[in-house]
């Protein structure tokens, strides 16, 4: 709550912080060089929101200025303004997430009921996808190669004192160092050195763009960063990989994203109990 010695509109909306007067305001923005010279100034806090909302990243619900129109779409559709529609595919799971990239990545996380992680999830992808409409071909070949030469989990199961020099853990990947066996297999559990086996789908107007997770592609999808439309994207590519052809959803009121990935996960390959 901003005190009544502060000016209504002396405020740092980055900051957070009010201040006494215009001119405190001014000197706390002089010592940034990054920040735009050319900065507006307000006497009442309805024209500082009203130049947000026209010349900002703006969620005016929130009263938050956002980097980029990426990141306020992403504020828009988390869980602060949008409620949890999306439910998990699992029927042993009873979870619902605010968008199809959450669940997803509830999914790879191992975090469902059904028992899966990130690597079960692209292999699914991978059997289903024969058209290789969301899966880039040469990148499956490489991903094969690399398992071949180098596999992490294995290195680890099986010759963990090979990845100790005496004094830190090496990647057996990238080579950097790690103090902790916990910090390594944090990392080798991540995405962090996946192949990029997933892309954008230019066949559905998509830019090409590759990412190592599913929930990676289906964020970008939901941004629509590249002009994708994310509805019929979705649908299209889940039906693709399914092998089914495109229909409206039983229940007009569900996203044809939910319905897809329902319909995909729930018959093309099933969930093991």
């Amino acid at each position: 709550m901003v005190q009544q010695q502060h000016c209504k509109g002396c405020y740092c909306n980055t900051c957070e912080e009010a201040y006494a007067s215009q001119a405190d305001l001014k000197d706390h923005y002089a010592p940034s060089a990054k920040l735009d010279e050319s900065r507006h100034f307000f006497n009442k806090a309805r024209e500082l929101r009203e130049h947000f909302r026209e010349e900002h990243c703006y969620c005016g619900g929130c009263r938050r200025v956002f980097a980029s129109e990426s990141n306020l779409r992403a504020h828009c559709r988390s869980s602060i303004h949008k409620d949890a529609t999306t439910h998990c595919v699992s029927s042993m799971c009873h979870r619902s997430f605010v968008s199809v990239s959450a669940m997803i990545l509830h999914l790879e996380a191992g975090r469902c009921e059904a028992g899966l992680d990130r690597e079960e999830v692209d292999e699914r992808i991978i059997q289903g996808d024969e058209g290789h409409v969301i899966t880039n071909p040469v990148r499956l070949l490489e991903r094969n190669a690399e398992e071949d030469q180098v596999n992490p989990q294995r290195d680890i199961a099986q010759a963990t004192e090979h990845l100790w020099d005496g004094s830190h853990y090496k990647c057996p990947k990238c080579r950097h160092q790690y103090v902790s066996f916990a910090a390594l297999k944090r990392l080798l559990a991540s995405p962090a050195h996946a192949t990029k086996i997933y892309r954008c789908p230019p066949s559905f107007s998509g830019c090409g763009a590759e990412f190592g997770t599913l929930s990676a592609l289906a964020q970008h999808v939901e941004n629509e960063q590249c002009g994708i439309h994310s509805e019929s994207a979705l649908v299209a590519i889940v039906d693709l990989c399914a092998g089914k052809t495109r229909s409206q959803p039983a229940n007009p009121r569900a996203s044809p994203p939910v319905y897809a990935l329902t319909l995909w996960w729930t018959s093309a390959m099933p969930m093991s109990t």
